[in-house]
């Protein structure tokens, strides 16, 4: 796995808090629209701004590179 510990259970809860948290904002984000090299600090800064646990910020960080590539 490219996450050592991740996998599928954790891909979908990233893809349930993005579509729970995110789109309230965002309406699905472009997840294309920002590289994978931007894509750590943006998901930080917007964790920080709507309290998602560190848990909940990883699993929405590798969902969001995981579709990124599909």
């Amino acid at each position: 796995a490219k996450w050592p510990g991740s996998g599928e259970s954790e891909l979908a809860a990233g893809r349930q808090t993005l579509l729970a948290h995110c789109n309230a904002c965002h309406d699905y984000p472009a997840l294309d629209a920002v590289t994978d090299d931007e894509w750590p600090s943006v998901v930080h800064r917007m964790s920080g701004k709507i309290g998602l646990s560190a848990d909940e910020e990883r699993s929405v960080l590798h969902f969001v590179l995981a579709s990124h590539h599909h």
